[in-house]
């Protein structure tokens, strides 16, 4: 039994080693359905260029016969994938497009309510969306979820808010946004000073304000203590 062992393991690992190598550096042509969603990515952003890779890389570094990836001249350093969900493309290539508006769009939101002097967007909503072209406008109002870090950074002889003025500024924050509420749940908001030596997030952070699974949290970070917290978002907004 053991010399039958022998023989089969060194065989089967050739095997598994054939399969992965041919998932890794081999590919087969795009069906003439795949070419289609190319043309459409094409259609939809003709000021960008894009080359066909291949079909897509996924885990263990095998390719999917269901995803195709392109380059694109305006992202370089991207893998922009397209495929086919419940008879719907889908695509990472909408979030790079409007990279720039929607942070764009969360800093003047967080900026109006809290007066920071600067801000930093972080980890925003990176889910595929539909492939298809539309305004900047309608991307935030319909896709884009409330899901996001924002810093906000404070000069020096810049006043934070104050506790009661940080409560009532989120909360009517979250007011302003509760109808989207349904489709984000994670917000953190540090309230910070611009440091010397790294101005971002390495920053002396003193306050916190969260909306983590429908509850609020309001945090004195230097104090430990809670300001204001385990309060439902739903029974701020009835």
């Amino acid at each position: 039994m053991s010399r039958i062992r022998k023989i089969l393991l060194p065989a089967w690992i050739m095997i598994m080693a054939t399969v992965l190598l041919t998932g890794c550096f081999f590919d087969f042509p795009l069906t003439f359905e795949q070419r289609g969603w190319v043309k459409k990515i094409e259609e939809y952003y003709p000021d960008d260029s894009f080359t066909v890779v291949g079909h897509s890389i996924v885990s263990w570094g095998l390719r999917s016969p269901t995803c195709v990836s392109v380059e694109s001249e305006e992202f370089p350093r991207e893998d922009i994938q397209i495929y086919m969900y419940n008879g719907e493309l889908y695509s990472n290539y909408p979030n790079f497009y409007h990279r720039e508006a929607v942070e764009e769009y969360f800093s003047d939101l967080v900026t109006s309510y809290f007066g920071c002097d600067d801000v930093e967007i972080a980890s925003p909503d990176n889910s595929d969306k539909p492939l298809k072209h539309v305004s900047d406008k309608k991307f935030i109002r319909k896709y884009l979820l409330h899901d996001y870090i924002a810093y906000m950074y404070y000069d020096a002889g810049h006043d934070y808010p104050s506790e009661d003025e940080i409560v009532s500024a989120f909360l009517d924050y979250l007011q302003e946004i509760e109808t989207d509420n349904e489709r984000g749940h994670l917000i953190h908001l540090h309230f910070c000073r611009t440091g010397v030596d790294a101005p971002y997030r390495n920053s002396d952070l003193e306050y916190q304000a969260s909306l983590h699974d429908g509850y609020v949290y309001i945090t004195n970070l230097k104090d430990r203590v809670d300001i204001y917290k385990h309060v439902k978002l739903k029974d701020l907004v009835d």
